[in-house]
């Protein structure tokens, strides 16, 4: 039991990582694609951009570090929260965006994204219920004294 907690908790820490850096790279490639901003309308639009990509990934990452290294079962909300932006923001706004605009890459991006936000919940999830399972049944095989 004690290895497979090792392992799931390993997959969710790897996946979160995977999320926050696939926000870096969807960030990275709207910069690329469309170029350096030419006026302050764009710069902004620009920066909110990198937020609403980067900022669920980064949280998700957040949270499956503290949830899989510092073993906090409450770091499961960062990954929640992380993975409804994730799912709002890069699934559905950028995920249209790329589909209107034809870019392949770009939903190739977003697709990437979705699938890392999808294992690292359900692993974080598996290994949430696998070690609250375990803790119940160390509480109830703890002989009271008579």
């Amino acid at each position: 039991m004690k290895s497979e907690l090792t392992v799931l908790r390993t997959v969710a820490f790897v996946g979160g990582l995977g999320c926050a850096l696939m926000g870096l790279v969807i960030w990275a490639y709207l910069l690329t694609r469309d170029g350096l901003p030419e006026n302050t309308i764009e710069f902004r639009a620009l920066w909110v951009a990198a937020l609403m990509v980067v900022l669920p990934g980064l949280g998700l990452a957040i949270g499956a570090y503290l949830h899989a290294i510092k073993k906090r079962h409450w770091a499961v909300i960062f990954i929640v929260v992380g993975a409804a932006g994730s799912f709002i923001f890069v699934g559905l706004n950028a995920g249209f965006a790329f589909v209107y605009s034809l870019d392949k890459w770009g939903q190739i991006l977003v697709l990437m994204d979705l699938v890392a936000v999808s294992i690292t919940v359900a692993t974080a999830g598996a290994n949430l219920a696998a070690s609250l399972s375990d803790n119940g049944r160390k509480h109830r095989h703890v002989s009271s004294p008579h």
